[in-house]
């Protein structure tokens, strides 16, 4: 079935005095017949399941050229767990079998708030807040996810687990954009001292979620996505460099068994950024109009945060240690850099 999409909207607006635009309204979208990979030959890990395969796991064993000894005196009086994943998978003789499905839904809800005040008197201005919630099984197709964390399920037979927050799920977020035209100077000479344009944009957000991980196949499925349990709140406590998330609400998945841990149940850094410029336009032909911009992106050099190290084997397991254009693989250039200045002549003609 062709993946589809719906969208729902209610908006209201109120002309406000000065030029100005009142914008309120709810924003809605759900996904249905969504796209995304399973792997779907993970190795079983009940005793139930492994009895259901044909042929038994002794014959794999055999087959994969197992001495009896070992089997019957080492392997099968160890566990399951001491088993070869790939004599415990469904489909024997392949390592790993990735299916593209259609079985994804996502829902998204928002209110939505605007301030539009059009250009009068020299100035305009922009202000746009953003309350949200976004949901889905999954939030990427193929490829690493976009909180870092791994596209695969936990259990690919139990997909219901894999609902949760959508790596995209910012609750909050706002954004100002101010526009001001200097008035002309009289005590300067007319080709400097008119044509100065000041302009700024600030960006706040609260952080994007993110899925703990063990770094352990304790499960013994082969994949290496088990999530851990979950014992008390990641979120609460202080937030630092050293230790953003409460790490101690973790502890490793038991053996032959996953996790309880929720797929991204902990948020990471929020975003605080502004960016001023100074523009000078000069016309210098009848057609022909030159312009001057500097640029200062994170003008007061605020410290911007990636999302911590969430492998829960790790040695740096819940600290902060890259900034956003880092994590972008595009440093001192992507968002979330340090400050950056930038002089730029444009002519118009």
């Amino acid at each position: 079935m062709t993946p589809y999409a719906q969208h729902y909207n209610l908006l209201l607006q109120h002309e406000l005095p000065s030029h100005t635009l009142l914008e309120i309204g709810y924003v809605g979208t759900s996904g249905t017949k969504l796209p995304r990979f399973r792997q779907m030959n993970q190795a079983y890990i009940t005793q139930a399941q492994i009895d259901r395969l044909t042929p038994d796991v002794r014959t794999r064993m055999e087959i994969m050229g197992i001495p009896d000894f070992a089997i019957d005196n080492i392997i099968l009086p160890a566990g399951i767990g001491a088993i070869p994943s790939i004599a415990r998978t469904p489909f024997f003789g392949y390592a790993q079998l990735f299916q593209a499905e259609d079985t994804i839904s996502s829902h998204y809800n928002s209110l939505q708030v605007k301030v539009d005040k059009r250009f009068s008197h020299g100035l305009s201005s922009l202000l746009a807040y953003t309350w949200s919630h976004s949901i889905d099984g999954a939030s990427v197709f193929f490829g690493s996810g976009a909180n870092a964390t791994t596209i695969f399920p936990q259990d690919n037979y139990n997909l219901a687990a894999e609902r949760g927050n959508s790596d995209f799920d910012i609750r909050q977020r706002l954004s100002w954009s101010v526009l001001y035209q200097l008035p002309a100077s009289r005590r300067l000479p007319k080709a400097l001292g008119k044509g100065w344009q000041l302009g700024g944009i600030l960006s706040l957000q609260t952080g994007q979620p993110f899925s703990v991980l063990t770094g352990q196949d304790n499960s013994s499925t082969g994949l290496g996505n088990d999530r851990p349990n979950v014992i008390g709140d990641p979120n609460v406590g202080s937030h630092g460099v050293n230790r953003w998330f409460n790490t101690g609400a973790f502890t490793p998945n038991l053996p032959l068994t996953f996790g309880n841990a929720g797929r991204n149940i902990v948020v990471g850094p929020g975003f605080h950024n502004f960016d001023f410029s100074v523009t000078k336009n000069m016309k210098i032909a009848e057609t022909a109009n030159l312009q001057f911009r500097a640029e200062f992106f994170n003008i007061i050099n605020h410290p911007n945060f990636a999302l911590p190290a969430n492998i829960l084997a790790a040695p740096n397991f819940g600290t902060l240690f890259q900034t956003p254009d880092a994590a972008q693989n595009n440093v001192g250039l992507g968002s979330g850099g340090p400050r950056l200045i930038q002089f730029a002549v444009k002519l118009n003609f």
